[in-house]
């Protein structure tokens, strides 16, 4: 009798055990042994994160390499930006990415990781580990960009024409691409970006020249998203107002050199002080509604839309053995009671 007891209540804690285990042929915490993953993005802001502006973009070459082998693997990113290596021998390998000559005739660089930095995976039985100038990281992502051209806008108090640190900066101030450099401004459009392109006309197809407004909150401007190239920056004139320093700057942007910065410092005409909504002003800002524009086969300014966010993998479902080990321990468990 005693024997008889002991025996089902082993088979009752084997039960529960297998009652309260996830059989599954997947890990929901873990990725198959082998795998290797990457990701391709446009890193609009340059923060070296990927964030709300940022999206991925397809036809980018990354390419894997077991150390110690000279022979490389390159893929082309999907339409998300994902490429993956799947039942890769364990082993160290480096993972970097390639730009195409078109893309860099475009002036495109890479911004994440620093240039000439490569990833590096660590393959076992078990895992994938992946490290970045010897620190372990959760994923490897390359972030791109193109040229961007930013400053300030300033009032000049002791009208010197430079743009101190303690001097308040403006917001709404409207800065543009002088493209036909004749001094003003031409056809106007509120810039948004363009990446697929080589010259700047090629997302500008009317001849409208692009502008920005300053931030109100910090009186700073970014023309992102230009191919590289050389461009006259200028300051739309406000009435009462004069331009102190620079009335334009002339800048060279491409791959190697893709940022620059150059600032206005304005005064009032009559050198009087400026009220709090003048240091404000008013500029057409549409900043709240950016969308990255792309070129169609016909230029036409269409917005793509941001991509829609991928849903995480389902959690793996039981196999089908654990149906039928339970059903055979209730069958177990029966002839006890």
């Amino acid at each position: 009798m005693y024997y008889k007891l002991l025996k089902s209540k082993i088979c009752i804690f084997i039960l529960l055990a297998l009652l309260t285990t996830n059989y599954s042929t997947t890990s929901a915490d873990s990725e198959k042994p082998g795998l290797i993953k990457a990701f391709a993005y446009n890193e609009h802001k340059g923060n070296g994160v990927f964030d709300q502006q940022d999206y991925g973009m397809e036809g980018w070459n990354i390419c894997l390499e077991k150390k110690g082998e000279v022979l490389e693997v390159c893929k082309l990113s999907d339409e998300n930006g994902k490429v993956e290596w799947s039942e890769v021998a364990p082993g160290t390998y480096t993972i970097g990415e390639k730009l195409s000559e078109t893309q860099k005739k475009a002036g495109w660089f890479v911004n994440e990781p620093n240039s000439n930095t490569s990833y590096e995976a660590v393959v076992d039985e078990t895992e994938t580990r992946y490290f970045l100038l010897g620190q372990e990281i959760e994923k490897v992502s390359f972030g791109n960009r193109l040229a961007e051209i930013h400053g300030h806008v300033t009032y000049d108090q002791n009208l010197d024409g430079i743009s101190q640190l303690n001097e308040p900066l403006l917001g709404r101030w409207q800065v543009y691409l002088d493209l036909n450099k004749n001094g003003k401004i031409d056809n106007s459009l509120f810039w948004q970006g363009c990446t697929d392109m080589g010259v700047i006309s090629d997302c500008l197809p009317n001849g409208e020249e692009p502008y920005l407004c300053s931030n109100p909150v910090d009186g700073t401007w970014h023309i992102r998203q230009i191919p590289k190239g050389t461009y006259m920056v200028r300051l739309v004139p406000k009435e009462g107002w004069s331009i102190t320093g620079n009335v334009s700057y002339t800048l060279s942007v491409n791959g190697s050199s893709g940022i620059q910065w150059s600032d206005f410092a304005v005064a009032k005409i009559d050198n009087s002080v400026p009220s709090d909504d003048e240091l404000i002003g008013t500029c057409t800002d549409y900043s709240d509604t950016f969308r990255v524009y792309k070129q169609s086969p016909t230029p036409t300014l269409q917005p793509t839309p941001l991509p829609t966010p991928i849903p995480p993998e389902p959690s793996p479902t039981p196999t089908p053995f654990r149906f039928y080990l339970r059903k055979k321990l209730i069958e177990l468990l029966s002839v006890f009671f």
